[in-house]
């Protein structure tokens, strides 16, 4: 009689952590950094820096946060090239960049950016690169990943590379 209270236990315990992992949240998490920091650690350890440029109510910058960053080949390739920063084009304070202290929306402005999501890309010493306007699914966004974080961008244009991918 022991020996069934037993199994019905380890059962029971079987079936709890069964739902248990089904009900948490597995998906992928993503390290990102502040303004401040991320700049400061893309020099120290010279990697470019990719800013995730978003506005808290806006619809296609959630459905980049939920499908497209935390696709696992995405986040891999992101952590060994980039410095990731998460700005919110909306914030209220202020930061320093190049010398100059700019509110969030003033910073966007400077790069042309007038919609969100927007990604900016930069050099490891904050020279910008390009900015990348909208949503992107995970294939494309994988491809724009690698045109800019191999350097392909200084030896040809977004399509010769995508026609090089053929």
């Amino acid at each position: 009689m022991n020996k069934k209270y037993i199994y019905i236990i380890i059962l029971l315990v079987f079936i709890a952590f069964g739902f248990y992992t089904f009900y948490t949240d597995n998906t992928i998490k993503f390290k990102w950094y502040d303004f401040n920091d991320g700049l400061n650690l893309a020099k120290k350890e010279n990697k470019k820096i990719l800013i995730n440029v978003y506005a808290d109510w806006c619809k296609w910058c959630k459905k980049m946060e939920s499908e497209v960053y935390p696709n696992t080949d995405i986040k891999s390739y992101i952590e060994k090239t980039f410095i990731p920063i998460k700005f919110n084009g909306e914030a209220q304070n202020k930061i320093n960049y190049d010398g100059q202290i700019y509110s969030h929306s003033e910073f966007i402005e400077a790069f042309g950016i007038n919609g969100f999501p927007a990604t900016i890309f930069m050099t490891s010493e904050t020279e910008p690169i390009t900015v990348l306007p909208g949503y992107h699914d995970a294939k494309s966004y994988l491809n724009i990943l690698k045109f800019i974080g191999e350097d392909f961008y200084l030896k040809m244009t977004y399509d010769e590379y995508l026609n090089s991918l053929k």
